[in-house]
Parts: C-alpha cells; structure tokens; sequence
C-alpha cells in the first residue's frame, strides 16, 4: 500500500509483505544526500507442463497500452513518461551495473528520488536534470510519478509499496522552503524527518528503510557525512506470485555456465509459457505474476553475441520494442532459482548521462529547495554529494522477492492459430526485468552472471 504520512517535520529523540506463494519480490532502496561545501541453448531442463498451463496475456497483438499505474496521465504525456522511462532505465544500467558480477537496478526508485531533488532545482540544474531523467520536463515528471504512487497495486498475491521521506539536520544554519516541502509531500506522499545527523539518525534512516522494504534491505548507510545536510530517500518493494505456480515436477537441477565458462549444477524452475520475444540479437520470454499485468522477462542474448555487448549497444526504444512486441507462442521455459543483492553509488553513471551541474558545488542550483547559512552573512549552495542505491531480489517457485533503496544526499558546497513452439532456456548469463507487462516499464533491470547452488 502506499504510505502517506504528514509533512511535518518529525523530531527524533537523542537526535533532535511478502509474496509466499509462486513470488518475486524486489526491495529498491534510494538515497539522495545534499551537503555543503534463436533456439534455446543446449543443456538446460526442459518443462512438462502441459498446453493447458499457458496463460496467454490480454495485450499480445495488440498496440501498446498505457500503464495503469499512469491512469491520472493523458494518453500522449503516458506515451512521453514510458518512453523516457525506458531510455533512462537502459542508460542507467549500463552505467551503474558491474559486468563481472550479478546486478540489479530499479531505475523507477532511482527516477522517484532523483524526482525528489529536481522539485528544488532550477536553472540548469533542473534542465540536466530532466534531460538525464529521459528528456521529461518536471511538470510531466510530477503529474505520472503521483500517479504511480496513487495506484499501485493492491492485490491479496500481488502488492507494490513506494515510501518516501525527506531527513533534514536539525541545525538553524538550513532553512528549506515550505514550498518544497509541500510538493514533496503533494507529489509523493514523503514524510519529513528532522534529526541531529548523528550515530542515532544512521540507525533511524536504516529502521526506516528496513520498515520499508520488509527487512530485505536492513542497512542503507554506514555514517553521515559531517557535511550532509539533508537525505531524500525512496524505497520500492514488489511483492507476487506467479500467475501459473509451480509444483515439486517443475523443479529440475541442470548445468549453469557462467561468464567464465565454468559449468554448476543449479536448479531450475520449468513452466510453458505463452509470450515469446525476439529481435536482431536476442530472444526471451515473459511469465506473468498473478493478474496479469506485471511480468518477470528473461532476455538471452543470441549465439555469437555476449550478454556485455548485447547491453552496450543496447537503447531505450530497442528494449522498449522488445518488451512490448511478443508473439503467442508456447514457450518451454527454464528460470534458474536464485537470489540477488547488490549495491552502489550512481554519481558517475548520472554525471555520464549528463547530469553534471547537481553535483557541483559551485554551479549546482537548488534555490528553490531552501538555503544554508553557516554563519551570519553568509549563503553557501546545495548541491547532490551522493546518490546510494542498493538493491535485493529472490526468484523462487514461490515467485519473486525484491526490493531497492536509492538514498540523495544533499551537501552545502560552494498471432491467431495454434501457437508456434519455441524454448528459452536461461543456462548462461542473461538480462532480466520486472515489468508493466501493457507498456513495457521497467521496475527493476538485473544482470545473472552467475548462480550459486
């Protein structure tokens, strides 16, 4: 459900669900801090479950739809949303993920706390940062993220949760413009937090994101910088089971190999599906959560083509395609079982998509978020210090578990017929995503290099 609570700030003492069942769940946590100064490779497990397994979902063939998480949007500004989403999405993985190693971003927890920040900017501040978020203006960025956060969905087997909140030092040297403390609570439903910034805010910031997430993200930060002066934090938990759960028959070992070429015997999570993909370079596959509208897609790059270089040509709108142009096919389909965590720090993959002055402290504009004045006389500029993401996810024959945080640290600075039959097998690393199975909007992109048995 989505949390709203009173703007007021919140004084601290000392300091001034889970899907059970055929689930896949994310947990994203972000943080923003401001301070001052073809065929299916051999080898994998084949399903035996049966034509009438498959699940055929209501969009294919059909043109793409807009979200319903976007219902408060008009046609052509849901159009504009969705496909900056899935360019700032594919950009933004490519910047932020490890190429040795398993990773997981939710571009939608990143965009919601960097959405956050933008509300405070101005100038050319703001324009970058528009033009990194997608090339969205912040009017048009507003109107659909208060839409998503006014109709997640809210189901018995399927639920998101999006949380905000806003942490501000208790000190009479910031003052924050009301203002902004408003649309951050119009807009998002934030909660405001004031507090000393010291051993004790680490704890409460850390509470509250583990509240958030469900405890699948325990720790968002380690300490704060003496210089920080305000925290923007989002969590996003997605919590569903599968639409067509598995059973015990289902659950085959077979051979993994990796990025190093090193072959483990892992288990495998076999089913029929019904929506098959397909481009120049790779295939994949899409098994819907429950009600039919949010979807696990697993992406295998074809022979000849590596998953790295599969992701580093890859665009927006080639990925977008991808996702929204599958045909009914029935589809033999292999998941290995696993569990991901990862976590990182995004200053550089957003200063390489172009947003550069909000990490400056001598030409980051963020007048309209409020001022800091650490003596008398004396203005000194806010400006992003860090951007903390970190991300859980577990993929079981119960469905999925996964949650993110992304934490902005704020500084003063100076087809008709019988279906066709096709198979995916995810023996080899691969790209996957969490998806709004009518649009195409990524919540969560990961990479599985690897799985551990």
């Amino acid at each position: 459900m989505t949390r709203k609570r009173p703007i007021t700030a919140k004084t601290h003492a000392g300091s001034g669900v889970i899907a059970r069942a055929a689930l896949a769940s994310i947990l994203l946590a972000s943080a923003l801090l401001l301070g001052s100064c073809g065929p299916a490779p051999s080898g994998g497990p084949v399903s035996s479950a049966s034509d009438s397994d498959l699940a055929l979902p209501a969009t294919i063939g059909k043109p793409v739809q807009a979200s319903l998480l976007l219902s408060d949007v008009d046609a052509v500004s849901a159009e504009s949303f969705e496909s900056a989403a899935a360019d700032f999405s594919v950009e933004l993985f490519k910047r932020a993920r490890t190429p040795e190693s398993n990773s997981l971003v939710s571009p939608l927890s990143v965009a919601l706390a960097l959405a956050m920040a933008a509300n405070g900017a101005e100038g050319e501040t703001l324009a970058e940062m528009e033009q990194a978020l997608g090339g969205i203006t912040l009017d048009d960025l507003n109107e659909a993220c208060a839409s998503i956060v006014k109709h997640l969905p809210q189901e018995d087997n399927l639920h998101m949760l999006i949380a905000d909140s806003v942490w501000l030092k208790d000190t009479e040297s910031l003052t924050i413009n009301d203002e902004y403390l408003s649309s951050l609570q119009g807009v998002f439903g934030a909660e405001a937090h004031k507090s000393a910034f010291d051993e004790g805010t680490v704890s409460e910031i850390n509470d509250w994101v583990s509240h958030n997430t469900d405890g699948m993200i325990t720790r968002l930060i380690d300490r704060i910088d003496p210089f920080a002066l305000l925290f923007l934090i989002n969590a996003v938990t997605f919590e569903a089971e599968w639409q067509t759960p598995y059973n015990n028959a289902d659950i085959v070992p077979g051979a993994f190999t990796n990025m190093r070429g090193e072959t483990r015997l892992v288990d495998y999570l076999c089913s029929d599906e019904a929506r098959y993909l397909e481009d120049d370079e790779a295939i994949g596959v899409v098994k819907p959560y429950a009600g039919g509208r949010y979807g696990f897609v697993g992406i295998l790059p074809k022979e000849g083509t590596s998953l790295e270089s599969y992701i580093d040509s890859l665009t927006g709108e080639e990925l977008r395609a991808l996702l929204t142009s599958g045909m009914e096919a029935k589809v033999k389909t292999s998941i290995p079982r696993f569990t991901s965590e990862y976590d990182t720090e995004l200053s550089d993959a957003l200063t390489a998509i172009g947003m550069r002055k909000a990490f400056d402290a001598q030409s980051a504009d963020f007048g309209r978020m409020g001022t800091y004045a650490p003596s008398e006389g004396t203005h000194v500029s806010l400006y992003v210090s860090a951007v903390l993401h970190k991300t859980f996810i577990e993929v079981s024959e119960w469905g999925t578990r996964a949650a993110a945080a992304t934490s902005v640290q704020v500084t003063a600075g100076a087809a008709a017929g019988e279906p066709e039959s096709k198979a995916v097998s995810l023996n080899q690393p691969f790209l996957y995503a969490i998806i709004d199975i009518e649009s195409g909007l990524p919540l969560f992109i990961g990479t599985v290099n690897d799985v551990r048995a």
